[in-house]
């Protein structure tokens, strides 16, 4: 008897499988906002490469914070990147973010929008793109949104 094993879907069309919109009030709800977009396996720990072993010691902050699947995250964030980074409103958003942190490399700029403050609104602008293209991208408030919060 033979069993047929379900591939698993590639990452884009997981992230498309996801609510357009997430929402988060503290760190730790963005953080569960990131594993849950970047699809991390619960069981993986950073160890900043072994050095943090003994994980029953640390506060719960900090066991939260190293909930942390690194093989995953730049899976996920390789392939968002690859699937907007030709789009020039995206390559303009990513250069406007690495500029935050005196950087002209889009790939910061992808980075720094994944972080607190724009991630929210980041991830509504991929997920929109990704069901409805360009069209889709600039009819959506977030994508002003984002962009104002940028310029500022």
């Amino acid at each position: 008897m033979f069993f047929s094993i379900k591939p698993k879907m590639n990452y884009i069309e997981y992230y498309k499988s996801l609510p357009s919109s997430i929402v988060y009030i503290d760190d730790t709800e963005y953080r569960k906002a990131i594993r849950r977009v970047f699809y991390f396996d619960p069981k993986k720990m950073y160890t900043y490469n072994g050095k943090v072993t003994d994980f029953e010691q640390l506060d719960s902050v900090t066991k939260d914070e190293l909930n942390l699947d690194s093989d995953m995250i730049n899976i996920s964030m390789d392939a968002l990147y690859n699937a907007t980074k030709h789009e020039s409103l995206f390559h303009e958003l990513y250069l406007s973010a690495a500029g935050r942190m005196f950087s002209t490399e889009p790939e910061i700029g992808h980075a720094v929008l994944c972080s607190y403050d724009t991630f929210s609104l980041y991830h509504s602008c991929i997920w929109h793109y990704l069901h409805g293209g360009i069209s889709s991208l600039l009819s959506l408030h977030h994508y002003e949104e984002l962009n104002a919060y940028l310029k500022n």
